[in-house]
């Protein structure tokens, strides 16, 4: 290869003169395709043949000159399409296993990031469920109880309450506090328009009812038929515990059985 222009190894980084136009001929280092420096010119460019000038195309930028770049490692102009910088020899390929791990590390952490947002929804979904669960726990079994007994209807509740003895209410206050209980009671007092004080109907020999077994009622209905002193009633509620009332002689507290009362029958 003989001549002025000046050709270039994009291989080896071999610089040759030759003849003017795209050589054809490989280098002879390498047996690269020679390319032609950026000194070629429009008239060279256009004196070339066809196959030289459709070549050029995919190389050069337009149809004047090859394009340049900046040599990674010395910083001087030469052919864009170079892999060996013909200055400093040094390689102007890019790593491409360092931009395998990056990309590698860039798509973890977005995987990274990504679980991190899973696992903070899944934790508010957990925690959302633990409170709820840990309150339902929390409710006592009376608050669950009167919960349920607004909605019952009187036949339900006689499928549901059981009789207990006034002497097991009075012991065992806190064991049976929230059960549905059905008691047959004389009204001895309206203390107010929703609590009265009953006794158990029908456990005295003597009388209708045992005055040593006294009950205090909350009349927990929505609407319903009034209850005056003197009636025979049968209540079914639920069973609260005891709660202190008052002596009018003696003005002593005395802790008496309590009911809330959600469905009656009157036995006058």
């Amino acid at each position: 290869m003989d001549g002025g222009t000046i050709y270039y190894c994009r291989g080896c980084g071999t610089t040759f003169s030759g003849e003017k136009g795209l050589s054809e001929e490989p280098c002879p280092n390498c047996n690269e395709r020679l390319l032609i420096d950026t000194g070629a010119t429009r008239e060279e460019y256009r004196a070339m043949s066809k196959e030289q000038q459709e070549y050029a195309k995919s190389v050069w930028q337009g149809d004047s000159i090859l394009t340049t770049k900046k040599c990674r490692k010395c910083g001087m102009n030469i052919p864009y399409v170079a892999l060996k910088c013909p200055y400093c020899r040094s390689s102007q390929r890019k790593n491409r296993l360092i931009n395998i791990i990056v990309t590698i590390l860039t798509i973890l952490f977005f995987l990274y990031i990504f679980g991190l947002v899973v696992q903070t929804c899944n934790t508010s979904s957990s925690s959302s469920t633990y409170a709820t669960s840990s309150a339902a726990k929390s409710l006592s079994k009376f608050d669950a109880a009167e919960q349920k007994a607004a909605n019952m209807t009187v036949e339900e509740f006689k499928d549901s309450a059981v009789s207990v003895s006034y002497d097991e209410m009075k012991r065992n206050p806190d064991s049976h506090k929230g059960d549905f209980v059905v008691m047959k009671l004389y009204v001895a007092q309206l203390v107010s328009s929703t609590q009265w004080r009953t006794y158990t109907y029908g456990n005295s020999q003597w009388t209708k009812y045992d005055a040593d077994e006294e009950f205090y009622i909350f009349d927990k209905r929505k609407n319903g038929t009034n209850v005056i002193e003197k009636d025979v009633i049968t209540v079914y509620g639920v069973y609260r515990g005891t709660v202190e009332v008052q002596r009018a002689l003696t003005k002593t507290n005395e802790k008496v059985p309590s009911i809330d009362v959600f469905h009656l029958e009157l036995n006058n």
